[in-house]
Parts: C-alpha cells; sequence; structure tokens
C-alpha cells in the first residue's frame, strides 16, 4: 500500500479485514485478496489527486473518480471478471467504512460492475455421471430421501 495513506484509512483497512474474518470466518487468502484490492483503490484515488487520501477526501470520493478507477484497472490488462472482483472488494470496504463514519456511499456503490461472459457449465463424463448418481444418497439420513435425489440427479 502507498505512503499516500493516512494512518486512520490503514488502521480502517486492517479493522474491515479483522471484521470479515471474525465474522464471515473469511480465510487467509480472500483477506489477502481484499487487501491488496482495496490497498490498489486507495492508492490510486491518492495518486489520482495527487494529495495524501486522508478520511475526509475518501469520504468526497465520485462516480468520475471510480470509472477513472476501473478505466485504469482495465488499462492495466486486468480482465472484466478480475475488474467485477475488485470492484466488489472496494464496495464491501466502502460500505463497512461509509456506515461506521456516517458517509453516504451512494456513489462508489452505484458504479456497475464490468460485464464478462459468463462460462457454461460443462457437461459431466459418462462415468463421472454414474459416480455422482451412485452416491448422491450416500448422505441422507432415510431410504426415501436417498432414493429422491437419486431420482432427481438422474434426471439431470
Amino acid at each position: 500500500m502507498g505512503l499516500m495513506l493516512s494512518a486512520a484509512l490503514r488502521e480502517a483497512l486492517a479493522g474491515w479485514l479483522a471484521h470479515l474474518k471474525a465474522l464471515d470466518g473469511a480465510s487467509a487468502n480472500t483477506l489477502r485478496a481484499y487487501e491488496s484490492d482495496v490497498g490498489r483503490f486507495l492508492s490510486f484515488l491518492a495518486a489520482h489527486h495527487g494529495e495524501s487520501l486522508g478520511a475526509r477526501r475518501l469520504a468526497e470520493t465520485s462516480l468520475p473518480d471510480m470509472r477513472a478507477f476501473l478505466a485504469d484497472t482495465r488499462g492495466r490488462g486486468v480482465s472484466a471478471r478480475s475488474a467485477a472482483r475488485i470492484l466488489s472488494s472496494v464496495k464491501g470496504f466502502y460500505r463497512w467504512w461509509a456506515e461506521r463514519e456516517g458517509v453516504d456511499p451512494t456513489a462508489v456503490l452505484s458504479v456497475r460492475s464490468p460485464r464478462y461472459q459468463r462460462k457454461l457449465p460443462r457437461p459431466l463424463s459418462e462415468d463421472a455421471a454414474r459416480t455422482v448418481i451412485g452416491t448422491v444418497g450416500d448422505t441422507a439420513r432415510e431410504d426415501w430421501i436417498a432414493a429422491r435425489d437419486a431420482a432427481v440427479v438422474t434426471l439431470l
């Protein structure tokens, strides 16, 4: 994270990550990704405005700031799917931070996520399908539930 961030924002980011770990049970890898995403956003804002980024400046984040961040992200070769994930991380942090600071998060939360092509599910091989059908009822507590589950999976 850049040196142009106030101690208060560094503490806020650490607080948000601690919140995610404690309440949502986020994994270490997830927390590292969120920290990287939000850190990149905060550093971008500091560089974009050419000044140290503090709570006041973060509260003034506008829709054009968000669009500039997304354009910069995509300009660095980040895929639309990854840009959408980064934006989701930023929105999550900003929502949490704004609630605690009493700031209006509308400009940040109103930015639309980049569109990306969703891939269709891939079909199972015949052997894999037989294995799924054969094991689908193994965890059922009653025989009729196992039969129902096997019938539904067989139809799929």
